[in-house]
């Protein structure tokens, strides 16, 4: 490999990491939770394992950890900017969305992560029209809201088959709902 090449690499993630580092001081956050890149706590939430011994559903270990029963579930990086070195690891819904689902993570470019529980999913207040389970399968694995436009370019669009896609979709049609 040429010497060129080699700087650049290594400028680049020195770039990313001294970002990360800048980001993880910055600040942020909410209540009882998580939030911007606050003081290591942000970082630290994005790369938790929701590793377990086992779910209540294949849905729930897609949501929790990216994967199923077969293995890890490819996805694209489309546009994903410096969290694409943060991609390389198997990550799921929850690590950038909550365990809860209820979102709120502060990103570089200053988005939000959304809220993907099945009632803010569907609720008529958004600037494109509800989410329905064929819409939420688009968006999760084509990158597009139900109005067709890109959502954050740090969302990985999943290469789900038709059963992953009704498992999570279930899945989230329970996040929010009391048991």
């Amino acid at each position: 490999m040429n010497r060129r090449l080699l700087w650049i690499a290594a400028a680049t993630l020195g770039a990313g990491l001294a970002g990360m580092a800048i980001l993880s001081l910055a600040g942020g956050g909410r209540p009882g939770g998580f939030g911007g890149f606050g003081p290591g706590e942000n970082t630290a939430w994005m790369m938790r394992s929701y590793a377990n011994p086992s779910y209540a559903s294949e849905g729930e270990q897609i949501f929790l950890t990216g994967t199923t029963s077969q293995g890890p579930i490819p996805f694209r990086t489309a546009g994903m900017g410096p969290m694409s070195g943060m991609m390389m690891r198997t990550i799921g819904c929850a690590n950038c969305h909550g365990s809860d689902g209820q979102g709120g993570l502060l990103f570089p470019d200053g988005v939000k992560s959304a809220d993907i529980r099945w009632s803010a999913l569907t609720a008529a207040d958004m600037d494109h029209p509800p989410y329905t389970a064929a819409t939420l399968k688009r968006a999760i694995t084509q990158g597009v809201d139900p109005a067709g436009h890109p959502p954050s370019p740090f969302m990985p669009r999943w290469e789900m088959n038709a059963e992953e896609q009704d498992a999570i979709v279930a899945f989230l049609q329970t996040l929010g709902k009391s048991h």
